[in-house]
């Protein structure tokens, strides 16, 4: 059953809500204080905070707490050792988790950090928590507090699982985007990012800005009698259907992909956070992926017929095991004759000899 259709009908108002909330700002902190109060509601707790990586250190954080001293975090890298929310959640990243299923009672007790937030005035009970990791460039986590004897439920754990790809994707955008302003200089940062993109903005969706890049790769894949000023008009139409039902950050992106024999376009329609009252606009984004890798004649006499059949179903991106099981080899054997492969033909890795069967194709 859809989790969506277990939360009652004043619940499902109250997490709109809080994804409204999230999609309010680019910053951070206002971002979270903005979202703080329905959340609140939705799942009830005493306290609450938000830490997200900063961006080029990998061990600093930027806190956005809640109803917790200030005075906890100044210290938290004493007690971080003993910080057992972060290591299991961190096993299990984007999978909310109730603290009985981090550590048992008794330890929760015991630990060092929660006796340093008793010595605070704060005493902990029960916590529940998600760790965050959507991209290499940043990771974070959220985690509710209560004083009270009262556990959080299984179902306020999957309310906070509903929540988790839409706070990931709106701290992915106050991280990606955090220097703007106004809508028109978001705009202006999306337009400078690199890669396959296409900005689409206006009320009407009149307004599409493709980078040249797209423009390439919508010349390769669609006809001119497919294209409207450049445009295919299946974007205009899927689009113009998300725009109607009133598709924002809670939809998410929405993933079409068009095929061909031996490689496919995923293009990925993205909806980015309305500022200043300004019309919704829309992140198009264009990845064109090989199906497989063509076999190049000359390598034939180079390899052995073992390490060809192992190179080849490697170019049909099929993973080492699979080609363990097909070819009815050890593992270990298949990763060996890939690195043989590689030896002979100056590459340091499979990704390297991808790069170079495609060049000699």
């Amino acid at each position: 059953m859809d989790p969506w259709s277990r939360f009652k009908p004043e619940e499902q108002k109250l997490a709109l809500g809080v994804v409204d909330d999230f999609g309010s700002s680019l910053e951070l902190e206002t971002m979270f204080s903005n979202a703080r109060e329905r959340l609140s509601q939705l799942i009830p707790m005493e306290a609450l905070a938000l830490c997200v990586s900063r961006p080029g250190d990998a061990l600093g954080y930027d806190w956005v707490p809640f109803g917790l001293s200030s005075s906890f975090f100044q210290h938290y890298p004493e007690v971080a050792p003993h910080d057992f929310v972060r290591s299991s959640t961190t096993r299990l990243p984007n999978q909310a988790l109730r603290d009985s299923q981090m550590v048992p009672r008794d330890a929760l007790i015991r630990n060092p950090m929660y006796e340093r937030l008793r010595e605070l005035g704060q005493p902990i009970e029960h916590c529940m928590s998600v760790s965050l990791w959507v991209s290499p460039e940043w990771h974070g986590g959220l985690t509710f507090y209560r004083a009270r004897r009262r556990p959080f439920s299984q179902h306020h754990q999957a309310l906070l699982q509903w929540l988790t790809p839409r706070l990931a994707r709106a701290i992915g955008h106050c991280r990606t985007f955090g220097e703007t302003r106004t809508h028109a200089a978001l705009l202006r940062a999306v337009a400078e990012r690199q890669g396959a993109v296409i900005l689409v903005r206006g009320t009407g969706l009149d307004d599409w800005t493709p980078t040249a890049s797209a423009t390439a790769l919508l010349e390769e894949w669609f006809p001119p009698s497919e294209r409207v000023a450049g445009i295919p008009q299946e974007f205009r139409t899927r689009l113009a259907c998300l725009a109607k039902r009133g598709g924002g950050l809670d939809d998410g992106p929405l993933v079409w992909i068009k095929r061909d024999t031996d490689k496919d376009l995923k293009v990925t329609f993205e909806p980015l956070p309305t500022l200043g009252g300004e019309a919704r606009s829309w992140l198009i984004q264009l990845e064109e992926r090989r199906l497989s890798i063509p076999f190049p004649r000359s390598w034939r006499g180079k390899l052995s017929p073992k390490e060809t059949e192992v190179v080849s179903l490697a170019f049909l991106f099929w993973d080492y095991q699979s080609i363990a099981e097909e070819l009815e080899i050890k593992l270990n054997t298949v990763k060996q004759h890939i690195e043989s492969a590689c030896n002979k033909l100056g590459a340091y890795n499979l990704k390297r000899l991808m790069a170079l069967a495609l060049r000699d194709s």
